[in-house]
């Protein structure tokens, strides 16, 4: 009897343990990405790639290619030029036109992963607004 009581607890328990399991490996995984991007950013800050081709030769394509198992479209990835100097920092948005003045050696670069994931534990889905969770990950790195 009291077995037949604790095996549903002790089970949504495991399956919530585990989908946290799995968001985090997805956190680890977009900030490693996001990192990689952003090392290659700051090494060629104007390699943007707004077209959605696949050219190995851009900061969104780096981002998706290091998130491996996640699929990320290019609107999930957002790249920023930061002025050093300014307090606040002043940001610009890379994929505006006219914007590539502030890529310069000594400026910052942002890239900003934003991802929706959807746990497959059915009572989390339920807690979650829209049925998903939206986890965010940025790096920053000065342009060189």
């Amino acid at each position: 009897m009291e077995l037949a009581l604790i095996v549903p607890i002790l089970a949504f328990l495991m399956m919530g343990i585990l989908d946290f399991g799995v968001a985090y490996q997805r956190y680890v995984q977009l900030t490693s990405a996001v990192r990689d991007g952003a090392r290659y950013g700051a090494t060629a800050p104007t390699a943007l790639d707004n077209t959605a081709s696949a050219d190995p030769n851009n900061i969104k394509y780096e981002v998706k290619r290091e998130a491996d198992s996640i699929v990320l479209s290019d609107s999930n990835v957002t790249i920023y030029y930061e002025v050093y100097g300014s307090n606040p920092p002043l940001s610009y948005d890379a994929g505006v036109a006219g914007n590539s003045v502030y890529a310069v050696s000594g400026n910052a670069i942002r890239v900003r992963v934003s991802y929706s994931y959807v746990p497959f534990t059915p009572y989390l889905r339920m807690l979650a607004p829209n049925g998903s969770f939206t986890v965010s990950v940025n790096a920053v790195m000065q342009i060189q």
